[in-house]
């Protein structure tokens, strides 16, 4: 089983279980040991989970990772996300972009655009917008 597999069946499991310990991980999954543990540390950096004694718990609901670390999470999809937007978007048009992780990578793929007006209450995406440059040699207007 890949990796990826194996960290959404995790996902899964943790949903409906609410605990799961790291030696039911390590049968079910019929891996090493130390497999199972770099990918729940993995998951703990990314704020997916919290490590405990011998397993691991859901993260708090209540409480939302930082956006550097929420920017890091699923990147890929994030990218790919931000290129079918921009790929909505032409020259001369006005964009809104709430605050968020995967704004802000839209809004980096949005500096480079020419002739557009963003709005956003996203001080992260109006920091990309701005610091690629001189926003206004592209005529770009926020």
């Amino acid at each position: 089983m890949w990796q990826e597999e194996r960290r959404r069946h995790i996902r899964s499991m943790l949903a409906t279980f609410g605990t799961l310990s790291v030696d039911r991980l390590t049968e079910d999954f019929g891996v090493l040991l130390e497999t199972i543990r770099r990918d729940l540390m993995e998951m703990k950096e990314s704020g997916e989970l919290r490590r405990v004694r011998g397993g691991v718990v859901p993260v708090a609901k209540d409480k939302e990772a930082p956006c550097q670390l929420r920017t890091a999470v699923r990147s890929r999809e994030k990218r790919t996300n931000a290129r079918a937007a921009a790929a909505m978007v032409e020259a001369g048009q006005t964009i809104l972009l709430d605050a968020g992780s995967t704004t802000t990578t839209l809004a980096q793929r949005s500096a480079q655009m020419e002739e557009l007006i963003v709005v956003t209450n996203s001080l992260n995406a109006a920091k990309c917008l701005t610091s690629a440059g001189d926003c206004t040699q592209r005529g770009n207007r926020g």
